[in-house]
């Protein structure tokens, strides 16, 4: 009895540990562009040393574009490629990175400044889904930065996905309340002389102040 106990336990263990992991057909995965990417870097690195390269990282990355979107493929370290994808004057940023070896996908996600944002998943060399997180799902009950985008845009028209508006955004806290603090850039056009910092209630979206803000150094 014990032995069959023991048994229906693993067969338990392996048939749950299945379910929580989707499978995705590779088919339907992102890959890595490597004929792209070797081609110009083979230009690149014809008729030089070895040294040459590495000294002057030749081979780390080949930018160019698609229509209005620009394209950096790059090797990372610790047998990755990666992949990053935006738009011009846009500080939104869509982010692949792939396995060394096979090419396929192991993460993707996009950020806004440098932070998350939507949805991020985790991927094994199988193509199996083994982690997804979504950012904008806040349990603290802090507003997301989609939504901080929308109330800028309701609030003051403007638009804080253009590079040519927003110096950077965070968290703070004041008086024991959370803040989120938007740093935008003067608008000449919109008479709007000086750098602003803008502060919001972070949990309700309440606007609370404005204040002139000063670049150091």
């Amino acid at each position: 009895m014990k032995t069959h106990g023991t048994l229906f336990l693993l067969f338990s263990l392996i048939f749950f540990n299945c379910k929580s992991q989707k499978v995705i057909k590779s088919k339907d995965l992102r890959t890595f562009n490597i004929e792209k990417f070797q081609k110009h870097i083979d230009a690149k690195t014809n008729n030089k040393t070895a040294q040459e390269i590495e000294d002057k990282f030749i081979s780390k990355f080949y930018e160019y574009k698609e229509k209005d979107t620009i394209i950096n493929l790059s090797k990372v370290h610790q047998g990755f490629y990666r992949e990053e994808r935006f738009k011009e004057n846009s500080v939104r940023k869509k982010i692949y990175t792939y396995y060394e070896n096979t090419y396929s996908l192991a993460n993707e996600g996009e950020y806004f400044l440098g932070m998350p944002i939507g949805v991020h998943k985790r991927y094994s060399k199988d193509g199996i889904l083994i982690e997804e997180k979504n950012y904008d799902v806040n349990n603290d009950g802090i507003l997301s930065i989609p939504q901080m985008i929308k109330i800028m845009k309701n609030h003051f028209k403007i638009d804080i996905e253009r590079e040519d508006e927003i110096i950077f955004m965070e968290t703070v806290k004041e008086n024991a309340r959370l803040v989120w603090r938007i740093v935008c850039k003067g608008h000449s056009e919109r008479q709007i002389m000086h750098n602003y910092s803008y502060f919001f209630d972070a949990k309700t979206g309440q606007f609370i102040n404005r204040e002139k803000f000063t670049l150091e150094g």
